[in-house]
């Protein structure tokens, strides 16, 4: 079974995986400033060797640098497709929080989490969480990753 940690026991603690999901947040929005598809980007970084050795790291330098200095690792390995249609940038932003957030309480994968909350998922989930705290989305989600 699944043993969710709670926010004071993450092995970065607190406040470093905040800052880590920060920097997960700006990647995503960076990407929207780069004019990559959203959902060919989600997809692909949530999938890549990059997200899951090093930002899905107990320790990675990656996982307090710019969006700029990430991205350009990234692609490396990725190759997004490009469109300059867009879903709510601050929408995007929230996503990419929370998929990392939940990587640091689950401590599952990243690609793992996205196989059970691909982006359509995360969209409505930003619909109907995203004035509430971050504890609340985990408590929705939670269920989700106990089967």
């Amino acid at each position: 079974m699944l043993k969710l940690k709670q926010p004071e026991e993450m092995e970065c603690g607190l406040d470093i995986g905040y800052q880590i999901c920060i920097t997960q947040s700006k990647l995503f929005a960076y990407a929207i400033e780069q004019n990559y598809d959203d959902a060919d980007f989600i997809k692909k970084y949530m999938n890549s060797d990059f997200c899951n050795k090093k930002m899905d790291a107990l320790w990675s330098r990656f996982q307090l640098m710019n969006a700029a200095y990430n991205m350009s690792y990234l692609l490396d390995e990725i190759n997004p497709a490009k469109n300059n249609m867009h879903y709510d940038p601050e929408a995007i932003s929230w996503i990419g929080w929370m998929y990392r957030y939940a990587q640091l309480r689950l401590e599952i994968p990243s690609r793992d989490i996205y196989k059970i909350l691909p982006l359509s998922d995360m969209l409505v989930y930003y619909k109907m969480t995203r004035t509430e705290d971050a504890e609340y989305f985990i408590e929705q989600i939670q269920t989700k990753f106990e089967g």
